[in-house]
């Protein structure tokens, strides 16, 4: 099964902000609709915690949750690093960290191997048991955990994949934000790297605010600080909504 048919059976099409918030009104309530464009300005400000905002999301409009809903916005990333990730994998063993509501985690169980999801929000875990049920993917585990202290053995996965669960929006603030910025990245790229196997993969995916070509180049430097080696590093260009989107994408072996 190809990136694009899985998607397309879930129903994970294309859509821009005015097509989502139209369907949340449309399955929902107008009042639906405003608070889902008001959760989503407080989210991108760092201004909700992220257990309530991830609970929030959970919701469905219609066949889909809102978190589902929020991330087809971006359809054509999706598509792009779900093939991406693989390259040349056969039936892997795969840790996804942030797994949401279980997107990628169910594509990669689809092919094959062992799908494993982690996620701070019981909320969203239960949509994405709830994924794979529907789909009959029994080789998949989704659990309560977070990427500071990944609840595995050593070298129990082929691959760790982390999309854009790095961090969180505003996560550090203040004169020491850099300081715990460079502490708390440095732990959790190590965090993926002591849970896989020798020769193991390790995927980020990362949005950029600012300069793509810097925010790639400081990921670097934290990989090749854990000893890996980088195999893959590209910036993913999109452009929605007359606004233009970067995104990281690091692929290194253990």
């Amino acid at each position: 099964m190809t990136a694009k048919d899985y998607l397309d059976s879930e129903g994970f099409v294309s859509r821009n902000s005015d097509e989502v918030y139209s369907q949340v009104r449309e399955n929902c309530s107008e009042e639906a609709e405003d608070e889902l464009r008001n959760l989503l300005e407080r989210w991108n400000i760092g201004h909700i915690p992220e257990a309530e905002f991830y609970s929030q999301v959970c919701r469905f409009a219609g066949e889909i949750s809102f978190y589902d809903l929020l991330k087809s916005r971006q359809r054509g990333l999706v598509e792009w690093y779900l093939e991406k990730s693989l390259n040349g994998l056969e039936r892997p063993e795969i840790l996804d960290i942030g797994c949401g509501t279980g997107l990628e985690a169910c594509f990669f169980a689809e092919l094959g191997g062992l799908a494993v999801g982690i996620d701070p929000s019981r909320d969203v875990l239960r949509v994405a048991k709830k994924r794979a049920d529907r789909r009959d993917l029994r080789n998949t585990h989704f659990i309560p955990g977070n990427r500071d202290y990944l609840p595995f053995r050593e070298g129990s996965f082929d691959m760790t994949i982390c999309i854009n669960s790095l961090f969180s929006p505003d996560e550090f603030r203040g004169f020491q934000a850099e300081l715990l910025y460079n502490f708390a990245s440095s732990h959790r790229i190590e965090e993926m790297r002591r849970v896989l196997k020798d020769n193991g993969r390790a995927v980020l995916i990362g949005s950029s605010a600012g300069d793509p070509e810097h925010e790639l180049s400081r990921y670097e430097n934290k990989f090749l600080g854990s000893e890996f080696i980088i195999t893959v590093k590209e910036i993913f260009t999109s452009e929605t909504e007359n606004r233009t989107f970067y995104y990281i994408f690091i692929s290194a072996e253990k």
